[in-house]
């Protein structure tokens, strides 16, 4: 008796002897290639496997400066600082000056290998400091140079050169990157705006407050995002300011910090806890904005009270016996 199709169980019959050595290898090939084996001799699957990985890692990265961003957005500063150090994200040098000069050169390496990053820092001396120390770095990919006069002094400026204007011109903002893409002979300069890569010509006669733009402060990063931020912590650290450096990274943060100015990862937890030790400009702005527009309403207040004041004392006494006399029949 047959037995039910659903039962029958099928088995690989060993090859033959006589069988082609090629229909042997494909046979016996594929009940004994792993994984791995698999993957390398498809054509294009390492690369495939590849990019999943990577695809993996960056959610996992994402997903981690996620919640460290929503610590420290909720105070808890030690959790948020612990999973940066163990990620060995945190970096402690002997002083200030070569915790900078470190982060500078990490810079360098990750423009080099096609990222974009950032450089930033609390303190504006810092950030000068930076900027100067990142302008070396990047010389070689530098084109033809010349000097300028700024608000900011004498400065070299080369093709290529990343420059942040500081105040509106040309439809833009304070803050705008541009990048130098050629030196006119009448002085002026011919940029094109990151964010938009709209070509402006910009004179420097009518808008000197022009400087390079490598390195920024907190509160001046808060409208831009990149693959890696490389921030400077100092003495001047606090929980606002490092939230805005981890939200502004999309792979990876980096924060060194010299023990010359925090003596070590205890006393950086410390001044990241501070709230109030540093205020971001667009928070006091904000403060003041509340503060005028109180004081404002507070004198129409007062304004109106006086002159409801004076009308009352110039209004005529009404005689109010007289006129019950007069038979009004208005009860006063």
């Amino acid at each position: 008796m047959s037995r039910p199709r659903s039962l029958l169980t099928f088995r690989r019959s060993a090859p033959s002897k006589n069988a082609p050595e090629s229909s042997v290898r494909r046979r016996s090939g594929a009940d004994t290639l792993n994984k791995n084996h698999v993957l390398s001799n498809v054509p294009g699957e390492n690369r495939r496997s590849e990019l999943f990985e990577g695809l993996g890692r960056n959610s996992r990265t994402e997903e981690r400066l996620r919640g460290v961003a929503t610590d420290l957005r909720a105070g808890v500063v030690s959790r948020a600082l612990d999973v940066l150090r163990d990620k060995g994200a945190v970096r402690e040098h002997r002083i200030h000056d070569e915790a900078r000069s470190a982060l500078v050169r990490a810079w360098a390496e990750a423009t080099r290998s096609g990222k974009s990053a950032l450089l930033v820092a609390s303190r504006n001396d810092d950030v000068r400091a930076m900027n100067e120390l990142a302008r070396e770095a990047v010389r070689e990919r530098i084109g033809e140079q010349r000097v300028y006069a700024t608000d900011f002094g004498e400065r070299t400026f080369g093709i290529g050169d990343v420059l942040v204007g500081r105040e509106r011109a040309h439809g833009g903002v304070n803050g705008d990157l541009y990048t130098l893409a050629a030196h006119r002979d009448d002085g002026r300069l011919e940029l094109v705006r990151r964010r938009d890569g709209k070509h402006v010509v910009w004179d420097l006669h009518e808008h000197p407050a022009i400087d390079h733009g490598y390195a920024t402060t907190s509160y001046r990063s808060q409208e831009r995002t990149v693959d890696s931020v490389f921030a400077l912590a100092s003495a001047a650290e606090a929980r606002r300011g490092l939230y805005v450096d981890v939200t502004r990274a999309r792979e990876d943060v980096t924060i060194a910090y010299g023990k010359d100015e925090v003596q070590d990862f205890g006393d950086l937890l410390v001044r990241a806890q501070r709230d109030s030790g540093k205020i971001l400009v667009l928070d006091v702005e904000r403060n003041v904005s509340v503060r005028v527009e109180r004081e404002q309403q507070r004198e129409r207040e007062q304004k109106r009270l006086r002159s409801v004041a004076i009308e009352h004392e110039h209004e005529p006494k009404l005689d109010r016996g007289r006129d019950r006399g007069r038979g009004t029949g208005m009860s006063w």
